[in-house]
């Protein structure tokens, strides 16, 4: 393999793991502008240029837009919503719209401390069931 990369270097090229590692080696930056899904690609690179000893570029977030379709701004409105909320994520949002919705208090610390007892007990008797089908697996074996 290192006789053929030596003698014909033009049919090796680096992967998607180490483009930008190469890239940065032949024409470092200072810094990389990128969206999020680019800026996440090369946060996973990390630990590789640590590891090359290459320095590794400032990650800046460009600027980005949303073009919202008048049938989406319809329903936005119906909503009681502004575009800008869509950036909130989706658990945020929801809990935003209930809250606006609805007068009374909701917690269900109570339910979640019943499915937790729930969950405890199935998983102890559940133990005991597959502890006894394995008992029993082990007398039948001996007869």
């Amino acid at each position: 393999m290192k006789t053929e990369l030596q003698q014909h270097p033009e049919r090796f090229s680096p992967n998607v793991i180490l483009r930008g590692l190469f890239q940065e080696i032949i024409l470092p930056d200072v810094a990389w502008i990128g969206g999020g899904g680019e800026l996440a690609y090369w946060l996973q690179l990390k630990e590789l240029f640590k590891n090359y000893e290459v320095p590794f570029p400032v990650l800046i977030l460009r600027n980005s837009f949303l073009i919202v379709e008048e049938k989406y701004e319809r329903l936005l409105q119906k909503l009681n919503l502004k575009a800008i909320d869509l950036f909130k994520g989706k658990e945020n949002l929801l809990n935003e719209i209930v809250n606006k919705e609805t007068s009374s208090i909701l917690n269900l610390d109570k339910q979640k401390k019943e499915l937790q007892f729930l969950n405890l007990f199935l998983h102890l008797r559940f133990r005991k069931v597959i502890k006894n089908r394995y008992y029993n697996i082990q007398l039948f074996q001996l007869r």
